[in-house]
């Protein structure tokens, strides 16, 4: 049964006058040794597999580590400036929850896959950011971890990361982290402190629960984790299980991660010279993951939510009127099962397939052999394009990835 979910890939605005400023923050998801399927929700309490009452869940902001339970989901690798990230939850959503609501596993019916609210199993998460240096040592940068109770609750990353290198006068870090003025001479020439930073992210069970005490209400449970930052979006389709029969549908386990290359505001003058997908401007990228064998999926580009428009346009309000012009949308495939070459997408040609590959580790020498589509999205508007082709002003876009899992 094929499954739609429809995610915001890209708002971005144009301005006809603004110096051109371009940065990125990325963000991905290692499964590492953890898992976004197989989650038992009914495990009896035990040391690695705990369920904590709700008056105890602050105590695990402490100083243990939680990567070796049996609800760790993997590990987000962070490259950026300091920003941020709030954890949502986006569905499905249970019903009859404490007051303010939790995240929940909310149960897959076995025969139609779709979600029965009222069953349901309350978590939360834990998340501890640790950092890779430039000489491939690491450091646990608060040495505690954020509870993420609520949805909304973040995990702060205060410190820069990247590969990116210093200039002449400006502040530079060595290979171990440390700080000064740059210097090639003494090993001041990285512009961050750390190469990589990665967050160790686990799903810890309540004592709240609701219909999973009959033979009924046994089955697959799914949840859909959202992880927000500026210029960076990951989701995790997480399932979970009761003691499931044979034949219960079981959700589809993955990552889907979206970033925003571009900056926020595009200068007019430099759109104005991407005209053909040759030379188109780089937008953002997209990256879908999964250790499921039978999670394999497809994603398409649209201008709007329900997935049924390709027409892409910038839009803005002049004088009461709407004014707009289109652009055209390029997938770039890097990993990808139909396709090699850059494509303009259109209404007849917006399916582009995941396919099995081995995806290593960018922190160790980890790696596991999934389902993947990785690429960039890309755009270029029409030739002949100048100043006063259109009246000043703001123009904004949205771009949707719609993801279809098979």
């Amino acid at each position: 049964m094929k499954k739609t979910i429809a995610y915001i890939l890209l708002v971005f605005a144009l301005l006809f006058i603004i110096p051109w400023s371009l940065w990125s923050n990325r963000l991905l998801f290692e499964s590492s040794t953890g898992t976004v399927t197989d989650f038992d929700l009914n495990e009896t309490n035990d040391s690695k597999n705990p369920t904590v009452s709700t008056g105890n869940i602050s105590s695990y902001g402490g100083s243990a580590e939680y990567w070796s339970y049996d609800g760790f989901i993997g590990r987000l690798v962070y490259q950026g400036e300091p920003n941020p990230l709030y954890v949502n939850n986006v569905g499905p959503t249970a019903s009859n929850t404490s007051t303010p609501p939790r995240f929940y596993y909310t149960r897959i019916r076995w025969n139609t896959g779709t979600s029965d609210s009222s069953s349901w199993r309350e978590v939360f998460f834990t998340a501890r950011v640790k950092g890779e240096k430039h000489n491939g040592g690491s450091a646990d940068l608060s040495g505690t971890n954020f509870v993420i109770e609520n949805p909304g609750d973040s995990i702060d990353i205060t410190v820069s990361s990247g590969e990116n290198m210093s200039s002449a006068g400006e502040t530079a870090y060595n290979s171990n982290g440390d700080q000064g003025t740059y210097n090639s001479s003494t090993g001041y020439i990285y512009a961050h402190p750390y190469k990589y930073l990665w967050i160790d992210f686990t799903a810890i069970r309540t004592t709240n629960r609701r219909r999973m005490n009959r033979e009924s209400y046994k089955g697959y449970y799914q949840s859909f984790v959202q992880i927000l930052g500026e210029g960076v979006q990951q989701v995790l389709s997480l399932e979970g299980y009761y003691d499931p029969y044979n034949n219960d549908i079981d959700p589809d386990a993955y990552s889907f991660s979206i970033e925003r290359l571009a900056p926020d505001l595009i200068p007019f003058q430099t759109l104005i010279t991407h005209t053909t997908y040759q030379n188109s401007l780089l937008a953002g990228s997209v990256r879908y993951h999964s250790t499921d064998d039978d999670a394999s999926a497809s994603v398409g580009f649209y201008s709007d939510s329900l997935g049924t428009d390709t027409d892409f346009q910038f839009t803005s309000q002049v004088g009461g009127n709407t004014v707009s012009f289109p652009y055209s949308v390029v997938f770039d495939p890097v990993l990808c099962g139909n396709k090699s070459q850059p494509s303009v997408v259109s209404s007849t040609n917006n399916s582009f397939e995941t396919t099995m590959a081995t995806v290593s580790s960018v922190i160790d020498t980890q790696s596991s052999y999934e389902n993947v589509l990785t690429g960039d999205v890309r755009i270029f508007v029409n030739s002949g394009l100048n100043n006063s082709s259109y009246p000043a002003a703001t123009y904004s876009s949205i771009i949707y990835a719609i993801v279809t899992t098979d």
